[in-house]
C-alpha cells in the first residue's frame, strides 16, 4: 500500500496483496462496515476462528483463508472445530464462515453444505468489497486491536 494514511478504500487488487495478518484485519474491518461488533483473533492459537462477529441479527465465527489456489477442506474442519470454545467464551450462539480470496475445492463445498458453514468465495468477496468500502486506515486501526489472547 503506497500511501499508510491513506482513507481511500483500496481495490480488490491491493486487498490481495496484503500480508495475511492484514488480509484478517481486512476481513474484520468489512464485518464491522455491516453493523458487526467486531474482535480479531490473536494470529496464533486462534483455535480455528479468526474473526469473531457479533450483531443482534446474528454472530458469526469467520476463518479467513488468503490463498492462491482453491481453499481444501482443512478450513471447513477449523471453524466447525471452533464453534464450541467460542460458544462458551462468548455465551453466544455463532453461525459458521470460511472466507476466502480464492475458491472452494468440490470436497470443501460439500463439507460445508453437510455442516451449515457459510462460504465465500472471491464473487461475493469482490461484490462485498465494493458495497462496503475498506480504507488501510480501517485495516490498522483493527490490526492494533487485535486479541493477544483468547
Amino acid at each position: 500500500i503506497k500511501n499508510p494514511n491513506s482513507n481511500k478504500p483500496l481495490t480488490f487488487i491491493e486487498i490481495e496483496k496484503l500480508n495475511p495478518r492484514l488480509f484478517e484485519a481486512f476481513v474484520a474491518s468489512l464485518y464491522t462496515k455491516q453493523g458487526f461488533q467486531v474482535y480479531l483473533t490473536p494470529f496464533a492459537n486462534d483455535k480455528g476462528a479468526d474473526v469473531v462477529a457479533l450483531n443482534s441479527n446474528g454472530n458469526y465465527l469467520i476463518q479467513v483463508k488468503q490463498s492462491k489456489s482453491n481453499v481444501s477442506n482443512d478450513a471447513i474442519q477449523e471453524v466447525v472445530t471452533s464453534r464450541n470454545y467460542y460458544e462458551n467464551h462468548f455465551s453466544e450462539k455463532f453461525k459458521l464462515v470460511v472466507l476466502t480470496n480464492n475458491y472452494f475445492g468440490s470436497s470443501a463445498t460439500t463439507l460445508s453444505n453437510s455442516n451449515e458453514v457459510e462460504v465465500i468465495e472471491r464473487t461475493k468477496l469482490e461484490k462485498l468489497t465494493k458495497e462496503f468500502p475498506v480504507t488501510i486506515q480501517d485495516i490498522n486501526r483493527h490490526e492494533s486491536q487485535r486479541l493477544q489472547r483468547i
